[in-house]
């Protein structure tokens, strides 16, 4: 039977009331408004592309010891180290990690390893992987991800030595210009030159 060619019954079984058919077609999906307009799971799915990209900049120089000499070890059926476990002891205090303070911040966003460059320009993802996504929001017309207007970093950015590229970069303040024209300026050339 065609949708349009249902009738709607003026009573409904209890039968036909609670098929998983009648159940999908009379509940009502909740709507969630999203905080801002641009956040998807398309964005998401960006910035974890993004960062994948400088992941994969990151390697790891290979020792003496690669992976065909530890194949010896794992031939075997019993442990390569006997180990006693009776000894373990954990700790009951654990220490709490420090919060980096805004000029650590700024320390390390002034000198990015060269994994943190995308295509030669620094990315944002590396960005906010160091300073922290607390510091960041999406600007409502674009998507774009900014300082937050209570940041420190906004606040006291240029007390603590970050350049002014950098900062209108990071601030966004100017809506007509996009990331990618205020980024073209943070290259491994401007770091390397200007700092």
């Amino acid at each position: 039977m065609l949708p349009s060619q249902r009738s709607q019954p003026s009573s409904i079984s209890s039968t036909e009331s609670t098929s998983p058919a009648n159940m999908l077609q009379t509940f009502r999906w909740p709507s969630y408004q999203s905080t801002y307009d641009m956040v998807s799971d398309e964005r998401f799915q960006h910035f974890n592309t993004e960062s994948a990209k400088i992941n994969a900049g990151l390697h790891m120089p290979a020792g003496r010891h690669v992976a065909h000499d530890l194949l010896p070890v794992f031939s075997r059926n019993w442990t390569p180290v006997d180990i006693d476990f009776s000894t373990f002891r954990v700790s009951q205090h654990s220490p709490s990690p420090q919060k980096p303070t805004a000029k650590d911040i700024v320390r390390s966003l002034l000198c990015p390893p060269p994994h943190a460059f995308v295509h030669g320009v620094l990315s944002i993802n590396w960005v906010i992987a160091v300073a922290g996504a607390t510091h960041f929001e999406c600007r409502r017309s674009d998507g774009r991800y900014i300082l937050k207007k209570d940041s420190p970093l906004r606040k006291w950015g240029k007390q603590l030595g970050l350049p002014a590229v950098y900062r209108e970069w990071l601030c966004g303040d100017d809506e007509e210009r996009g990331a990618a024209e205020d980024g073209m300026w943070l290259t491994e050339e401007f770091f390397e030159k200007e700092l």
